[in-house]
């Protein structure tokens, strides 16, 4: 969420009233007492007119807990924006405040409505009308999603960061993504989930403004928007054409190719079962004659968790394990993890060669340390960070020709930027 008085100096054509001189409207949800400043005044029948982004105050005293916000139609239906579960790190935990993109939904008459607790509370209700001339369809954004442009920098081997789990609007989530936007890195591979349900309201305030439609001005993880490839986690599902929109039309599932390392962002959400399209569409990818010799994967859901080996993701594990795939990157599970090495059976021994780095401390829920048995080299809980790949042998010769990697080294930060101890590793390719 941009800050209030950028949001307003972007979108309005006139001055606007500063909120805090706006009227605010105030009741009770449950045992909290919410009130809502607007950025316009509204008719004489007590209507707000909006359109465009519109920065929404919110107020919730006690100053904690999980607010619901949702669109109420005229006529009954229903449509959800958002869950804030705490107050916006993006002004130090002061208030609940948001941005609406009304632009992303059809015109209508309704009201605006906040929940503490529980959708079943009573809610803080304002009469809104949504003025953007969407009368039958929502613009979309352009279906424009790049790869990432070729390494060309002849000083040094590219270093990508991934983590997941994290975009949500809270401060050690925050903390994360200012690390990763302050490290200006060439790629940054996002693991999938988005807080809560990744309506298009919540990819604005939760995983942030994207860089791409407010260029150097991007907010929380969307500061590095331009530079990301995302793979959907399961709290995007039910809204995938937001997602998608959202990244500019970003596949479900797409391969591309980085500081010669071959890398396959994948769905995990989908079946990854022998014979399934998914299956088929990396089997054709692995197939191909000038295959790199370093295969990165990296989809939400861990192919091994602790003892537990999924049934549904040990085909693909075998796949990539027999066709040359070196590391495998999960989100899902909220902490720090490395299994290897492994073989196509996701066992230790002989031949045994490919690792799964699960990365799902970004800011969210942060869980413990992972169960593990044998395979578990490492793994620390309740610490908020990312781990960095290092494309060794990647940087450019001095004519600025690509090179090539051929391994690739890990180490997990701290949001402070220090190395955490043990975590790091490297595998051949």
């Amino acid at each position: 969420m941009l800050p209030l008085a950028m949001v307003l100096a972007a979108v309005t054509a006139s001055p606007a009233p500063p909120l805090e001189a706006a009227a605010a409207v105030c009741g009770q949800s449950s045992s909290h007492t919410i009130c809502l400043m607007m950025p316009v005044d509204p008719d004489p029948g007590g209507v707000y007119h909006l359109s465009s982004n519109v920065a929404i105050g919110v107020t919730n005293s006690p100053n904690s807990g999980t607010l619901f916000f949702s669109w109420h139609l005229d006529g009954g239906s229903t449509i959800r924006l958002m869950e804030s579960d705490t107050p916006s790190a993006q002004d130090g935990g002061k208030d609940y405040d948001f941005t609406w993109p009304t632009a992303k939904y059809l015109d209508g008459t309704g009201t605006l409505r906040v929940q503490y607790g529980s959708t079943s509370s009573a809610a803080v209700s304002i009469a809104v009308a949504l003025e953007n001339g969407n009368v039958s369809s929502i613009e979309q954004n352009p279906t424009d999603w790049t790869t990432p442009a070729p390494w060309t920098d002849p000083s040094a081997d590219p270093v990508v960061p991934a983590v997941g789990d994290g975009a949500s609007d809270e401060a050690p989530s925050k903390a994360v993504s200012d690390q990763l936007a302050a490290a200006h890195p060439p790629l940054f591979l996002y693991l999938g989930d988005i807080y809560e349900t990744s309506t298009y309201t919540e990819l604005v305030n939760h995983y942030g403004v994207s860089d791409q439609e407010v260029p150097g001005g991007g907010t929380l993880y969307g500061q590095t928007a331009s530079v990301t490839q995302p793979t959907v986690g399961n709290h995007e599902i039910t809204n995938i054409p937001a997602w998608q929109d959202y990244f500019h039309g970003r596949p479900r599932y797409m391969a591309f190719r980085f500081g010669g390392v071959q890398f396959l962002d994948l769905d995990s959400n989908l079946s990854m079962k022998a014979g399934s399209a998914q299956y088929g569409w990396v089997q054709s990818v692995l197939g191909t004659p000038d295959l790199p010799a370093c295969v990165v994967a990296y989809f939400h859901h861990p192919a091994l968790w602790g003892t537990n080996v999924v049934n549904g993701r040990k085909a693909m594990w075998a796949l990539l394990a027999n066709g040359g795939g070196d590391l495998v990157l999960n989100g899902h599970h909220h902490t720090m993890a490395v299994y290897g090495p492994l073989d196509a059976s996701l066992t230790q021994g002989t031949g045994s060669h490919m690792y799964e780095i699960v990365s799902g401390a970004g800011g969210y829920s942060l869980g413990k340390a992972a169960p593990g048995d044998g395979r578990l080299v490492f793994t620390k809980g309740k610490t908020p960070g990312a781990v960095w790949l290092t494309l060794n042998g990647a940087h450019a010769d001095a004519g600025g020709v690509p090179g090539v990697a051929t391994s690739v080294t890990w180490q997990f930060e701290t949001t402070d930027g220090a190395p955490i101890s043990g975590s790091d590793g490297t595998v051949a390719c």
